[in-house]
């Protein structure tokens, strides 16, 4: 017992992560220009993960985040438009087994100019691969924002998560091709399945490729990243966001050429973030407000839906008439209003547009088309569909905005005829009169399902009557450690995962149900949905999905699949430090944040060791 206690103890030193302080200087101290840097590249110096992120006021400034191999300092070389070079240092966040995360921000920059930078490491000796005394990466390029109102596009992807490396990137190259002179991406949550696999970080990042490092990445977390990281650390690590939010760089918000864009953490401190919202929009100086969330006010899969989002958040989002809600979570596509925003003429509305969609191979089933969390809370879908992967492309015009979401890929069994590459929901949002008006763009291929056709007697994959009990089952693949997996057991050397509890029927919702007007569609399992807000007396707890806050125990969040899950060739994942603020440990920490497999490995050497010397 000595020894295996002493096994333990060793391995989650070895894999626990540590602070920047405690590997050595965080700042390399370094000013002015490095003109004895050796030009090699990113690859040579093994820097991945490069993104540029915005800051608070990115018209000024702009932030940078990568990965690197430990090293005494790496420095960001910022080239001016008159070909001066500073040197910029950066800051060490924590580290991933031998891999560190750096980042900088980079300011006092003018209004709509272009700049280069690079990465700058300046320790590096004669033995190094790379070259001796400082070897600098590749150059990469960005704009800042203009200082006021002015014309761009962006772009919006929902969940990656799975097929990083096959299905992910087709869909990014297409969406970039469509609009080659977008300015930032959105990502809407769930970038990858289990947080702690450091391989499915460098897949989605790849994935962007050069684009990460040249516009503006703006995600905001889903629940597959708190799987295994309750606290987001790695989340944190990968990212230098704005720490302006109600929860520490994970909700943010900024302003873009007479945008305010807000992220939202939908996993945690709702009606926190609900109270902060309604500050950051009541001071809003802009027409235009976008808002990004994971999980959905109004959700479109079977077994799925939000009421805690939908009551803390939902009437600040109607109340400040809020342009752009865009989501993720479903692994549907949809796109509708609230009833009370409908017009007297057909396919006008006047308020909020909810989008949820899906950029990933994974495909949920649709809720009925008459009976859903939408009909049930007074809302209506316009479109919908369910197996199709899109990206959508929005483009800001003046007092005009116009919204295009297209197939970048499809499922076995899709909801519509239409191509890759063609346009699934258009539709416009014109501020120029008095009063806002949403119009609908030519609906393709129906959206809703035909009038002659009844869902109850001919339903389609991804449109699909849900079954009584749409709980994964025990072979479901939602259920296996490589995707929503159950937490890791207390003994890793004995024990094996299990498929998600049941949740005790008896259970009350701990939201006010004069809230909403419902709790959950009416075909939904029987599956409360307690808040999703961190309870620092969680400790000891059985929190179910590593890392979800919520506390009954109950992990039927994924819903049925239309099809087979699809690999992404991830590995064994490994804990980190980089705590980039102070996020409440909870309870599904101990014993998730580590790799199930890396633990085994390294307890068993310990073990092996420790048997050697102690006799």
């Amino acid at each position: 017992m000595q020894r295996l206690g002493a096994s333990i103890l060793i391995a989650a030193l070895v894999l626990s992560p540590l602070p920047a302080a405690a590997l050595g200087s965080t700042d390399t101290g370094s000013t002015g220009t490095t003109p004895e840097a050796q030009v090699f590249s990113d690859a040579e110096l093994d820097v991945r993960r490069l993104v540029i992120n915005p800051t608070a006021a990115p018209d000024t400034s702009v932030a940078v985040n990568f990965s690197a191999p430990p090293a005494a300092g790496y420095d960001i070389e910022l080239e001016h438009p008159d070909g001066t070079v500073d040197a910029i240092p950066t800051e060490q966040d924590g580290f991933y087994l031998i891999k560190h995360t750096w980042h900088a921000e980079l300011t006092g920059l003018r209004p709509d100019t272009a700049y280069r930078y690079r990465v700058v490491r300046d320790d590096l000796d004669e033995e190094s691969a790379a070259g001796p005394d400082s070897g600098a990466g590749d150059w990469h390029s960005f704009t800042t924002a203009a200082a006021g109102a002015t014309d761009f596009d962006f772009l919006y992807f929902g969940d990656a998560q799975e097929g990083l490396r096959d299905a992910w990137p087709p869909v990014v190259d297409a969406g970039f091709e469509a609009i080659p002179e977008a300015r930032l991406s959105i990502h809407a949550g769930d970038m990858v399945n289990w947080a702690p696999i450091q391989m499915e970080w460098d897949d989605w990042f790849a994935g962007l490729g050069a684009n990460a490092a040249d516009r503006l990445v703006m995600p905001v977390p889903g629940n597959h990243e708190t799987y295994g990281d309750s606290r987001m650390r790695y989340f944190r690590m990968n990212f230098a966001l704005p720490d302006n939010g109600a929860t520490d760089e994970t909700s943010y918000y900024y302003d873009y050429q007479g945008v305010r864009f807000v992220g939202l953490d939908g996993n945690r401190d709702l009606e926190a973030q609900a109270a902060w919202l309604d500050e950051v929009l009541t001071d809003n100086p802009h027409d235009w407000t976008v808002v990004t969330m994971h999980q959905p006010i109004f959700s479109s899969a079977v077994g799925r839906d939000e009421p805690e989002a939908r009551a803390a958040i939902g009437p600040v989002l109607q109340e400040h008439d809020v342009d752009l809600i865009l989501q993720g979570h479903d692994h549907t596509y949809a796109r509708g209003y609230v009833d009370e925003d409908a017009t007297e003429t057909p396919g006008v509305t006047s308020g909020p547009v909810y989008v949820i969609s899906n950029a990933g191979p994974k495909h949920y089933q649709q809720q009925p088309i008459d009976d859903n969390t939408w009909t049930q809370n007074g809302a209506t879908q316009v479109v919908r569909h369910g197996q199709v992967s899109t990206y959508q492309t929005i483009s800001i015009r003046g007092c005009e905005l116009e919204y295009t979401s297209v197939i970048g890929a499809k499922g076995s069994n899709p909801t519509t005829d239409l191509g890759v590459g063609e346009v699934l929901d258009q539709f416009s949002i014109d501020r120029c009169g008095e009063d806002k008006l949403v119009t609908d763009g030519p609906i393709a291929d129906g959206g809703r399902a035909p009038e002659d056709r009844n869902p109850d007697e001919d339903p389609r994959p991804g449109e699909e009557v849900p079954s009584e009990d749409p709980t994964p089952s025990d072979d479901d693949p939602t259920v296996a450690p490589t995707g929503d997996a159950s937490p890791a057991p207390d003994d890793p050397e004995t024990a094996a995962p299990t498929p998600d509890p049941t949740t005790d029927p008896t259970a009350s919702p701990t939201t006010d149900p004069t809230a909403s007007p419902t709790a959950g569609p009416s075909d939904a399992p029987d599956e409360e949905q307690p808040g999703r807000e961190d309870d620092e007396d969680d400790e000891g707890t059985d929190p179910g999905q590593p890392g979800d806050d919520r506390s009954d125990g109950d992990r039927s969040d994924d819903p049925p699949r239309t099809e087979p899950r699809g690999g992404n060739g991830t590995e064994g994942g490994e804990d980190s430090g980089g705590d980039r603020g102070t996020l409440p440990r909870t309870g599904a920490e101990a014993g998730t944040a580590l790799g199930v497999g890396a633990a085994l490995i390294v307890l068993g050497a310990t073990a092996l060791i420790l048997r050697r010397r102690l006799g």
